[in-house]
Order: structure tokens, then C-alpha cells, then sequence
């Protein structure tokens, strides 16, 4: 699945990066030339593999999960041509904390919101992101089928049944 996003981000223009845990078998994804990262151990967090990335890049850079398999490279490349953080939501509240923008200063404010195990959401809404409106989002497509999340066989049958669509 995590073939989709990278894809994605290289259509963007964006350099395409994987952070993963320690362990995680991507053979077949560092064969065909996929840089990946590897994030520590401990602590466990949604948030670690961006401090992973942005201590290795020290550049901003554009975050997309991988289990957002749909995302459009025009909403990538919007994303890396913000000036601040940004979120890819209209809402604090409807933010996919892992779909976005993030600065180099961000590390610090992360890590303390790691340390003290605050929600994913949380960390990133205290970054003051831009959160991006609903119009902008829907002129990259259909926002409920590009944030399709996948995490459970349901939605990975979802997702199947989304690309076997014309």
C-alpha cells in the first residue's frame, strides 16, 4: 500500500521518502530504489517517523501516511508550496495529523508532545498549521475518497472496490 503514496509524492516532484519501524520488511520497496528511514524503537508514537524525518532532512517536507493510499499528487505538491506548517483538513477537528506540511522548528514541540503522550491531533494543532480549506481540498478530487484511510480489512475492501471503479 505504501507504493501508492510514494508514487504520489514523486508525481509531485516531491523527493519520496519512507519512514518506518524498525524491522518493518520493505525489500521489495528499497529494491526499486525507495529511500527509507528507519525511526527508533522507542518511544512509540504516530509522530516519531516525522521527527525521524525532519532530524534526517532538516528541510520542510510534505507528510502523507501510508495508509492514505488515494492522496492526489496536485494536493501533495499544494502542500509543499506553503510557507507554514499546513494541515490537509478545514477543521482542527476533521485534521488527518499526519497529512501535511512541517517545518524544521516543529522537532521540539513534537517531541514534547510525544513525551508526554498527547494524541497525534493535538501535537500537530499545537503547531498553529494552516488548516486547508474544504474548497481547496475538493479541487484536487473527491475528499472523502482521497482521505480514504485504510487500517482494517474493511477498508482495505473499500479501497479495493474504489480502484476497481472506472
Amino acid at each position: 500500500m505504501a507504493a501508492y503514496p510514494i508514487a504520489a509524492a514523486e508525481a509531485a516532484g516531491l523527493r519520496a521518502i519512507l519512514v518506518a519501524k524498525p524491522g518493518t520488511d520493505l525489500a521489495e520497496l528499497e529494491s526499486a530504489g525507495t529511500e527509507v528511514l528507519r525511526e527508533p524503537e522507542r518511544p512509540q508514537h504516530p509522530l516519531v517517523g516525522v521527527i525521524t524525518a525532519l532530524r534526517t532532512i532538516d528541510a520542510p517536507l510534505v507528510v502523507c501516511p501510508c495508509d492514505l493510499p488515494l492522496v492526489p499528487a496536485g494536493l501533495l505538491a499544494h502542500l509543499a508550496q506553503l510557507d507554514r506548517p499546513a494541515l490537509a483538513a478545514p477543521t482542527p477537528a476533521a485534521a488527518e495529523p499526519l497529512l501535511g506540511r512541517f517545518e524544521p522548528a516543529a522537532v521540539g514541540p513534537l517531541e514534547a508532545g510525544v513525551a508526554r503522550r498527547a494524541p497525534a491531533r493535538e501535537i500537530a494543532a499545537g503547531l498553529d498549521p494552516l488548516y486547508v480549506e474544504d474548497a481547496v481540498l475538493r479541487t484536487f478530487g473527491d475528499v472523502p475518497t482521497m482521505l480514504a484511510n485504510v487500517n482494517t480489512d474493511e477498508d482495505l475492501a473499500r479501497l479495493e472496490l474504489l480502484l476497481a471503479s472506472p
